[in-house]
């Protein structure tokens, strides 16, 4: 248990100390997180190390002299109180809770759709600037893109956890209510919140085989690339809105590598209950007052 941690500690410290991840910001940014949030782990880790290996001794030394019996018992305590705090710091740890975040907010395609998912939107836009994290449109803000979805690339801090540990609990439907424009009529609607860990290339290997691109193309001067990315195996289509064509692809490929690693987070893993949820319905947004702003 406790080899599995320093291991995996001594692994991030290799990967941190490796020119080309250094040249990464982003992994390497997020490698530092995951090196901070393993660190009480590892201070568990070696002290249960070096707890059995002086547990070992003072039991060979009570076989010869009983007097070192009540320092083996008490060794032994220890060593079991440590080992219950390791398992359950094990247990409950979610490997990407220092990952960055793709956040899509989308709604039945109709023409109140847009009103929730802007408002909605807004609000996470207001909960990550308090924090001082950003937020990159990915796709849902182009004359050209599909306005009742919106996705974009949440990125917190250096310090602190990352943007998952924060949000994963958003995952879900959402009852949001506003007030029409110009009306007094109250509208009340069912918007999905999507939330998946921001990973790399390297994290989830896409076959270029696999995928298919289709480009929008418009006769406006000026106007961004609207590129629609596919992954056949899966079926997981995302947009990629950008100035540039390379940079469209970049976002797209972005958005469809979180839903694919997200497919293939496993049952028994903390981060699978979140990106599992279904038809559950996590919170109630009255908008009302974000209208008004």
């Amino acid at each position: 248990m406790h080899d599995s941690v320093l291991a995996e500690y001594a692994g991030l410290q290799a990967r941190l100390a490796d020119p080309s991840v250094l040249r990464d910001f982003a992994l390497a940014r997020r490698l530092r997180r995951c090196l901070a949030a393993l660190e009480p782990l590892r201070e568990h880790a070696v002290r249960l190390k070096t707890l059995r290996e002086d547990l070992a001794d003072a039991r060979e030394l009570a076989s010869a002299d009983p007097t070192w019996a009540a320092e083996a018992e008490r060794l032994a305590a220890e060593t079991s109180d440590i080992e219950a705090e390791l398992s359950g710091g094990l247990a409950w740890r979610d490997p990407y809770d220092p990952y960055d975040v793709i956040l899509r907010v989308h709604a039945q395609a109709d023409d109140e759709a847009t009103t929730f998912v802007t408002a909605l939107t807004r609000k996470y836009r207001r909960y990550c600037e308090r924090r001082g994290w950003t937020c990159e449109a990915i796709d849902g803000h182009s004359a050209d893109g599909p306005q009742w979805m919106v996705t974009m690339a949440v990125t917190a801090g250096e310090d602190g956890p990352g943007a998952w540990s924060r949000l994963k609990a958003e995952n879900g439907l959402h009852t949001a209510r506003l007030r029409a424009a110009g009306e007094d009529r109250l509208m009340t609607a069912a918007v999905r919140v999507t939330v998946l860990p921001d990973v790399h290339g390297e994290d989830v290997a896409l076959d270029a085989a696999d995928l298919t691109f289709h480009l929008v193309c418009t006769r406006r001067p000026g106007a961004p690339t609207s590129l629609l990315v596919g992954h056949e195996p899966t079926g997981v289509e995302a947009w990629g809105v950008a100035p540039h064509p390379h940079e469209a692809k970049e976002r797209g490929l972005r958005t469809v590598r979180a839903f694919v690693a997200a497919a293939a987070i496993g049952i028994g893993e903390p981060a699978h209950q979140y990106v599992n949820r279904g038809a559950e319905r996590v919170r109630h947004y009255d908008l009302l007052r974000e209208r008004r702003d």
